[in-house]
């Protein structure tokens, strides 16, 4: 297990975190946040490094454990809720 031991975060480091941990990628995050893809990547390196982790899965893990993301943004079986693009929006059926 990684050391859990709490390094500040920006708060643009804490939104990129939240926005991979719904399961966007890192040019989606790019997008949803106006930022440059090696803005992202930057942001995503640095969290790695300040969370002393490897990937993705134990960033978003120890997030979780430092209460830096919060559980309304995960289902009933433990995972992140993944949502489409819109996912929000009234379905009107038509095409």
């Amino acid at each position: 297990m990684a050391d859990v031991t709490p390094v500040p975060l920006t708060g643009q480091q804490v939104e990129v975190l939240r926005l991979i941990s719904l399961g966007l990628d890192q040019a989606e995050v790019a997008v949803q946040l106006g930022l440059t893809l090696n803005t992202v990547k930057t942001h995503v390196y640095r969290l790695y490094r300040r969370l002393r982790v490897r990937k993705l899965s134990e960033a978003v893990r120890v997030g979780f454990e430092l209460e830096l993301l919060v559980s309304r943004d995960v289902d009933p079986h433990g995972g992140p809720v993944f949502r489409s693009p819109g996912w929000d929006r009234e379905d009107t059926g038509e095409l």
